[in-house]
């Protein structure tokens, strides 16, 4: 219970700036939607490392609400 009402301060105090929530998920959309346009247009290839470029993604952008 302590931990749902941690859960919902945080979100509280994220919802006044939106700021900090969209910088983020932008970053994350950015490098989720450019990524393969570097790579190449190989199916096996994306589908193959796509979970790894996916979780680097999120990782970074939660560097960014820090």
């Amino acid at each position: 219970m302590i931990f749902l009402e941690i859960i919902k301060r945080e979100l509280q105090i994220a919802m006044r700036k939106n700021a900090e929530i969209l910088n983020p998920l932008w970053f994350f959309l950015l490098v989720i939607t450019l990524f393969p346009l570097v790579i190449g247009p190989d199916p096996k290839l994306l589908s193959r490392i796509a979970p790894g470029i996916a979780w680097v993604a999120a990782l970074l952008s939660a560097l960014l609400s820090f």
